[in-house]
C-alpha cells in the first residue's frame, strides 16, 4: 500500500474500452509486473486496436463535427451499435460511492 492506503499498482483485470486507436505502439513492455504486452492482452480480450493513426487529426475532426460513431473493421464487417442512444452518463457512472484507501 502507498501513503494513502491504496494499492500501489491498482489495475483492473479486464479492458474497459471497445477499441483503441493510437499513433505509436511499442511492442516491448517494461513494467516490472507485466506478463504480456498491451497488444497481446487486447487480442486475448478480443478488443480491436489500430496503430499508425493520426490521432491529432482525428481529434480535430471530432471537435469540429461533434460526437460521431465509428467502428474498427478487420476481417469482416460488423453492424454498428448505436452507442449514443439512452443516458450515456448513467451507463458509465457507478451507482454507489466506492472508498479506496484510508
Amino acid at each position: 500500500l502507498d501513503q494513502l492506503g491504496l494499492f500501489k499498482n491498482f489495475e483492473s483485470d479486464r479492458i474497459h474500452v471497445g477499441g483503441l486507436l493510437v499513433q505509436d505502439y511499442c511492442e516491448k513492455y517494461s513494467h516490472s509486473e507485466a506478463v504480456q504486452s498491451l497488444g497481446q492482452w487486447m487480442q486475448e480480450q478480443e478488443v480491436p486496436a489500430l496503430s499508425g493513426i493520426d490521432t491529432r487529426a482525428l481529434t480535430q475532426k471530432l471537435r469540429s463535427t461533434g460526437v460521431m460513431q465509428g467502428k474498427i473493421i478487420f476481417d469482416q464487417d460488423v453492424p454498428i451499435v448505436d452507442t449514443l442512444k439512452g443516458n450515456l452518463v448513467e451507463r458509465v457512472s457507478i451507482m454507489e460511492p466506492r472508498v479506496y484507501g484510508k
